[in-house]
């Protein structure tokens, strides 16, 4: 709850949810189940600041919330008017999915995204993302695109990254 508040007083409007993990001896439906109570709690105290909670479909962060599907069946679950979903193309990519397709399954409720390339590298080095972007223009998609690029490399200049970053996905818009 410190996080809502510490975003809300920095202006944030939206924080992710990560749904956990199922771990030995528990049953998928009841790490769901504890997952679900833990997100409308979460969620009615960030309503009370006017932020909104995404959920975040990613299967090397969790076990629980990994696919589209799964994320927006959490997200329909909990009821919670506050509650939305977000995606990151690298999760989509390692399970060899097609990213468009989390655009347009996703549609009105996707709120955030992060892009990267395999091996978090800048989107398009590996992978053409033209189809990504023209499915967010169709969807009127008006969030943010952000890059999640270069974690956990040496020798990776930020400035270079960023900027293939950038002008790749301006080239698509």
């Amino acid at each position: 709850m410190e996080c809502i508040k510490l975003g809300a007083d920095l202006g944030a409007k939206i924080c992710l949810y990560v749904a956990g993990w199922q771990i030995w001896g528990v049953e998928k439906d009841q790490a769901l189940e504890w997952s679900q109570k833990c997100l409308i709690e979460i969620a009615k105290y960030a309503n009370d600041f006017g932020i909104i909670m995404a959920v975040e479909p990613t299967s090397m962060d969790s076990n629980v919330i990994e696919t589209a599907d799964d994320a927006i069946n959490l997200m329909a679950s909990v009821n919670q008017k506050n509650v939305k979903v977000m995606f990151d193309t690298i999760h989509v990519l390692y399970r060899k999915e097609i990213v468009n397709d989390y655009v347009e399954r996703m549609g009105k409720d996707l709120v955030h995204i992060h892009l990267s390339d395999i091996d978090r590298l800048p989107p398009c080095s590996r992978t053409n993302f033209k189809l990504m972007i023209d499915e967010l223009k169709r969807s009127n998609y008006n969030g943010y695109l952000t890059m999640e690029i270069g974690l956990g490399g040496r020798g990776i200049d930020p400035n270079v990254f960023a900027q293939q970053a950038y002008d790749n996905i301006k080239s698509l818009l």
